[in-house]
């Protein structure tokens, strides 16, 4: 019988979206394996890349942050923007933080504030 750890690392190699996502927390977390945000980053774009939100979110956190990968601000735009028109909450208002407040792009305050009170125009 595997353990929960080899189940799920299992799943995430086989290309269940939701166990790579999974597997990527556990090593940037350090959780029941090394701490590895280069490894964790990978499995991350792997979900990101099929559709999976959440995923898109952390590939997005990477980016912009440089863990597990280079600092890339487009990219990072990109991703938490895929991230939102999926329905993630945290992306969307992140995302409407970048326009509000001008982080990394020129300021659009309203461009944020439509954003946060109508995120399905990410769509």
């Amino acid at each position: 019988m595997l353990s929960r750890f080899d189940q799920l690392l299992r799943d995430a190699v086989s290309g269940n979206t939701e166990s790579q996502n999974s597997f990527g927390d556990m090593l940037y977390e350090g959780y029941k394996t090394e701490q590895d945000s280069k490894e964790a980053f990978e499995w991350y774009i792997r979900a990101a890349e099929q559709g999976h939100g959440k995923a898109q979110y952390n590939v997005a956190y990477a980016y912009a942050n440089g863990e597990g990968t280079q600092r890339n601000v487009e990219e990072a735009i990109k991703w938490y923007s895929l991230s939102a028109a999926q329905g993630e909450a945290l992306a969307q208002y992140v995302l409407a933080k970048i326009f509000i407040d001008g982080l990394y792009i020129e300021r659009d305050a309203a461009k944020g504030l439509d954003l946060l009170h109508n995120p399905q125009i990410m769509d």
